[in-house]
């Protein structure tokens, strides 16, 4: 796609515009160190380069240690370490937007129980809950992709039987609404 096809497409949001923008700056430049073979493979379509561009710097799959953020906040970002579940679920919800992957965003939001564990007797269950549903929208709607996932367990944790029964109670919504 050239520039001009990028911000004239109505089909794509702004977002989905820079991050295109940027590629299409990026695949300005050539490929590092390939050999004859495989650039020729890569134009004749039998090796892929899955549409991430040329410019070698930025991973797919980043695991950021969400525990030790939590625990000791981020001063770059200026968030303090979390002291309860409000606190918790803003403090994930900013540094999924500064996970610095080919995609602009995480793969990988955590072992999301034993993340939020530790905040969930802040609150009430019923403000819990919200707070979860709001974070897994959150993550469903700002981090659109398949291949974004989250863990929980083995261990038994309240955080996770608050996120298993939003993640029902979501799925009905979708089915629902889609």
């Amino acid at each position: 796609m050239n520039v001009f096809e990028i911000i004239s497409n109505t089909n794509i949001d702004y977002k989905e515009k820079k991050h295109l923008l940027a590629q299409a700056a990026e695949n300005t430049l050539s490929y590092v160190n390939l050999s004859v073979k495989t650039e020729k493979h890569l134009k004749k379509g039998i090796l892929c380069d899955i549409f991430e561009g040329h410019a070698p710097y930025r991973p797919r799959y980043i695991l950021p240690d969400y525990e030790k953020y939590m625990k000791n906040g981020s001063e770059y970002l200026g968030i303090e370490p979390p002291k309860d579940l409000y606190d918790a679920v803003n403090a994930l919800m900013v540094i999924y937007q500064f996970v610095p992957s080919i995609t602009g965003y995480p793969v990988y939001v955590g072992q999301l129980d034993y993340i939020l564990e530790n905040f969930i007797d802040t609150v009430s269950k019923e403000e819990a809950r919200k707070l979860i549903k709001m974070l897994l929208v959150n993550i469903e709607k700002t981090l659109p992709d398949a291949f974004v996932h989250m863990n929980i367990g083995p261990k038994e944790t309240k955080a996770a039987r608050i996120i298993l029964e939003v993640e029902r109670e979501l799925k009905r919504l979708y089915q629902i609404f889609h």
